[in-house]
């Protein structure tokens, strides 16, 4: 009968592993023609999802917030910038009673040798980031119009964001 159960025990324990094999073969088989990008030690860090894009030619730490209605561009990193883009246009909006207005502007974006195109980005004080931020100097937050567009995808078992490749 002992042996029944040990054989019972071996039989489960080779289930489990089987199990997370597949699920791992799975990913990767439907990630092949993605990008995989770590958030993990910025997160680890501070609590939020950071990734370095180039912008403007220069490697730059951005927030990822889904929730964010567009991307944004702090307002002091605009201006170290000495070719500035052409404005394209202005954005308003309401926060807290207040009408806030933000000039827009179109950047190249690249992720390692991911062209990913130009993005409009309301430049803004962003206040919550003036300074370093846990370390990080935070020059913008990439938004929902953005993952939409590009497809990209959150994992937060893994601690990365999946970019598709274009």
């Amino acid at each position: 009968m002992g042996g029944y159960i040990g054989v019972g025990i071996v039989l489960l324990i080779l289930g489990f592993g089987l199990s997370f094999l597949i699920t791992d073969i799975r990913k990767r088989i439907n990630n092949s023609n993605k990008y995989r990008v770590c958030f993990k030690k910025g997160f680890k860090k501070c609590g939020l999802p950071l990734i370095k894009l180039k912008i403007n030619g220069k490697l730059e730490w951005f927030l990822l917030d889904t929730g964010a209605n567009a991307n944004y561009l702090k307002q002091s990193y605009f201006d170290t910038i000495e070719l500035k883009p052409k404005m394209i246009g202005l954005t308003k909006s309401n926060d807290s009673n207040n009408e806030l207005q933000t000039s827009d502007y179109k950047f190249s974006l690249s992720y390692n040798k991911a062209n990913l195109g130009e993005e409009k980005f309301s430049v803004t004080t962003l206040n919550t980031f003036n300074e370093l931020f846990h370390g990080y100097n935070i020059v913008g937050i990439i938004g929902s119009p953005f993952f939409e567009r590009n497809r990209w995808s959150f994992d937060f078992e893994e601690l990365v964001v999946w970019i598709n490749k274009k």
